[in-house]
């Protein structure tokens, strides 16, 4: 709990400031004050020190909601100080506010710190979990910030007008801004050409461009665009070798998509285990390579979650397997500095409306293996000469392109010229993108309570995208966290306790076109214990960070409830 001289402080801005220095009017406001005390005193175009101890927050159940959309926006505070040495006195339940509006004034351990010092699943009690939480904080070093003039007047103003907040089922609801896509959309549509196999030169078909273009933003040296990542899987599995009945190593945890694309190519699944960061856990991997003798690895990153890579690579040139990626949810993420996808022969990433890049649909394959990319392609639907409208840069092209041509039987798997035309520009954002997700994700996962809930642990090597939020709810029952769905669903919050969602194509004991024999709850036990506590939640990229500090209340709120409830009892 707070210690007594921090507690009674709170009025309706929410924030205090203690020990403020104005450096160039030598003014020291050493009681407790609220911002708009220190704003009317603060001398224009000066600068100000404050102490990051200087800033407290009380917790989001004593701020009504009108209270808590009138506190200063996170721009005006990101120029009210700089900190210097701050050790918060609070508890888990108070400190998570103090890292939505200050986050901007706190420096914090860089993602991959914070989420390796986060609750690791055990077997261990709630209190080995605590200990585990990175719920305290120290900061070193003091910055000056200049207020500019009229400053102080715009955070005043802020205070008293609030701000329009929308509901959760409004700022939940992910969509992509195309407006900036127009120009190129409409090239298209003027052209009256959306086969892209339609013209000659391949410089000028927009899905060749988009496929040179995806080549030279991620470091691949051929690509080819499909109508979907499955689509691209599927084709990976065929253009590598695959043999009918051959066994091919998955995660257990992972999107439908994997195991029907194996199923599809005639070939086995074989799950694999989780551990504790939500990745493939590389020693059950071995265990399962020594079993069944496998030759191909489809390793899916899902939601972002990156097992050690360096051991994976070891694994697969140990016993000669062939490895595919699968990256519909890691473009843009990266094991030191490395892109994911580039580890093994192939890898696919998705354009589907939730993923980094949005088309609605579409889905990208890539490789540095001539001869996979001419399989895939003509396995997509490249018939006849079209293989020539690709943009292919390899001394033996022709040759290698008489070796397929008429000898694979095509499907029709190809991109239209449309959908080709919004990849460009969000190529170029990946980046940009990618950070604006790890700063919202920092805000919310700062802001929840970790005493009750876990994170999976990081490794420091994985540079994150962060655009969907997973935590443990192991501290809960199974009717607790069906409890805690049903209330964050009901305020429009789209969650999903990963194995309890009724039906859930990520939930490996719901694959039912796999043999049951491969399939069974208490041969993963891992996964399956993971999977049931497992909160899903999408962090859109429109999110603003009202609405992220919003979410997390509401969060939060509803575990309250569910203690609230187990308390009554």
């Amino acid at each position: 709990m707070f210690k007594q001289q921090y507690k009674n402080l709170y009025n309706t801005t929410g924030a205090f400031v203690t020990n403020a220095k104005v450096a160039s009017g030598k003014q020291v406001v050493s009681s407790v004050q609220s911002i708009k005390a220190v704003a009317m005193t603060t001398p224009k175009n000066s600068t100000m020190k404050m102490s990051g101890s200087a800033l407290k927050m009380m917790a989001p159940s004593q701020i009504s909601l009108a209270q808590r959309v009138s506190q200063p926006s996170s721009t005006s505070l990101k120029m009210l100080a700089g900190p210097s040495t701050f050790k918060s006195s609070a508890t888990p339940r108070q400190n998570r506010f103090l890292n939505s509006e200050l986050l901007p004034m706190i420096s914090r351990p860089v993602i991959g710190q914070a989420m390796t010092q986060g609750a690791r699943f055990s077997t261990a009690t709630k209190a080995q979990n605590k200990s585990a939480s990175p719920t305290r904080f120290e900061v070193k070093g003091e910055t000056e910030t200049p207020v500019k003039e009229g400053f102080m007047d715009s955070v005043v103003g802020d205070l008293q007008k609030g701000s329009k907040l929308r509901s959760p089922k409004e700022y939940m609801f992910a969509t992509t801004d195309f407006s900036k896509d127009k120009e190129e959309i409409n090239k298209i549509l003027d052209s009256g050409v959306l086969f892209r196999y339609h013209q000659a030169d391949p410089s000028k078909i927009p899905v060749a461009r988009a496929e040179a273009d995806f080549c030279e933003k991620f470091g691949f040296k051929y690509a080819l665009a499909c109508n979907s990542a499955s689509s691209g899987l599927l084709l990976s599995l065929l253009a590598c070798g695959l043999q009918e009945g051959d066994h091919v190593l998955m995660p257990a945890f992972t999107f439908v998509a994997v195991p029907s694309t194996i199923v599809l190519s005639g070939a086995k699944p074989i799950l694999v285990e989780i551990d504790e960061t939500y990745a493939i856990n590389p020693d059950h991997l071995i265990e399962q390579i020594e079993k069944y003798k496998p030759k191909f690895f489809m390793l899916s990153y899902m939601r972002g979650a990156v097992p050690d890579m360096d051991k994976i690579v070891e694994i697969c040139e140990k016993y000669n397997i062939t490895l595919i990626e699968d990256c519909a949810h890691a473009l843009g993420v990266k094991w030191k500095g490395k892109q994911m996808g580039k580890f093994g022969q192939s890898m696919v990433t998705s354009f589907q409306s939730h993923k980094m890049v949005d088309a609605g649909e579409g889905g990208m394959l890539a490789t540095d293996n001539i001869d996979v990319f001419l399989k895939a392609a003509f396995l997509s639907g490249c018939y006849e000469a079209n293989i020539r409208k690709h943009i292919i840069d390899h001394p033996e092209k022709e040759e290698k392109i008489k070796e397929c041509l008429n000898k694979i039987p095509p499907y029709n798997l190809r991109m239209s010229n449309l959908s080709a035309a919004v990849l460009f520009r969000q190529f170029s954002i990946v980046e940009e993108k990618a950070e604006r997700h790890r700063q919202l994700y920092k805000m919310i996962y700062d802001g929840l309570d970790k005493e009750r809930i876990s994170f999976p642990a990081t490794n420091e090597n994985t540079t994150p995208c962060l655009d969907s939020m997973q935590f443990g709810m192991y501290n809960y029952s199974i009717e607790e966290r069906i409890a805690y769905q049903k209330d964050m669903n009901s305020q429009g919050i789209p969650i999903n306790v990963i194995g309890l969602a009724q039906d859930n194509a990520r939930v490996f004991f719901n694959w039912k076109f796999i043999d049951p024999e491969m399939r069974k709850p208490e041969d993963f036990p891992v996964t399956n214990h993971l999977i049931e506590g497992m909160v899903d939640v999408r962090i859109p990229y429109s999110l603003t960070e009202e609405e992220a500090m919003d979410l997390c209340t509401r969060m939060n709120d509803g575990l309250d409830k569910i203690d609230a409830a187990r308390a009554a009892k």
